[in-house]
């Protein structure tokens, strides 16, 4: 059993969390303290569901979504 690798993106912090096999990339973001409605992972770039499934050994990054904007003028 290999632990799972994650980049903290803006942190850049990297962590290692041990799975049994395999975890789901929602799960994944619970166990680190996170919500998947504010956080997404990404292997190799591309985004995963909730639902797909993170290995064993596997190297992914996790970027916080972040929201807002510039306030309009005069605000």
């Amino acid at each position: 059993m290999l632990p799972v690798r994650v980049k903290l993106v803006p942190e850049g912090r990297v962590v290692e969390v041990r799975v049994e096999g395999s975890v789901r990339a929602g799960a994944l973001l619970r166990m680190l303290g996170l919500n998947p409605e504010s956080a997404v992972v990404l292997r190799s770039g591309t985004p995963l569901t909730e639902d797909e499934e993170v290995r064993d050994g596997e190297e992914v990054e996790v970027v916080r979504v972040l929201s807002g904007g510039r306030p309009s003028p005069g605000a």
